[in-house]
């Protein structure tokens, strides 16, 4: 993080916001923008499809919003008939990156840009953008302050999200790594996939 500067900058006249027709709308209509993302089964996700429907609107957009699922063959499904609307681009938060990466490729190939968000396709050919956090940094912030609280002493149990995917995955190693400091006084007794769902991970 940056200090905010000792003086703030002048802010511009306020004027409503540019329309997608009056900022490269296509051939005079609206943007289309399909959007597939899991269930919004907590609030990380819920904040997305919201924050989602507010721009669209702002902005005079055209969003093909699907149902959210956790089911990685029903999200295939609904990014089939997502693509069968001829969005001007599609955007995926895929349940999972690996069963969703050959309908993101088909969109590419079929001339639809994809974006690819937070939990990564296994190939860089399946989206033309890729959006995502610093999942190595979570995890590494989260053992140094298990570590500080734990003085370097204790056994800790991992609850990951969905097993296999890219989040998990470079999360769980920033975890490992970052209490290697602790020279093998903090042990990591159990690992257990929750699947982002808060229910299952405290059963």
């Amino acid at each position: 993080c940056t200090n905010e500067a000792q003086q703030q900058p002048q802010q511009p006249a306020q004027s409503e916001a540019p329309s997608a027709q009056q900022t490269g709308g296509v051939s005079g209509r609206a943007v289309k923008v399909a959007f597939s993302a899991p269930g919004a089964d907590h609030g990380w996700l819920k904040a997305i499809t919201d924050n989602a429907r507010t721009a669209a609107d702002k902005l005079g957009v055209e969003l093909l919003l699907s149902e959210g699922t956790n089911d990685s063959a029903a999200q295939v499904s609904q990014v089939e008939t997502l693509i069968s609307q001829k969005p001007d681009v599609l955007v995926i938060l895929p349940n999972e990156g690996g069963p969703l990466t050959p309908v993101a490729q088909k969109a590419m190939q079929a001339g639809i840009p994809v974006v690819n968000i937070d939990r990564e396709f296994s190939t860089p050919a399946a989206y033309r953008t890729w959006i995502g956090g610093d999942n190595y940094g979570i995890g590494k912030s989260a053992a140094d302050l298990i570590a500080n609280e734990l003085k370097c002493q204790g056994n800790v149990v991992e609850i990951q999200g969905i097993a296999g995917i890219s989040v998990t995955e470079q999360r769980t190693k920033g975890f490992t790594d970052g209490i290697k400091k602790c020279n093998g006084g903090i042990k990591i007794v159990a690992s257990q996939p929750a699947d982002f769902l808060p229910d299952k991970g405290l059963s």
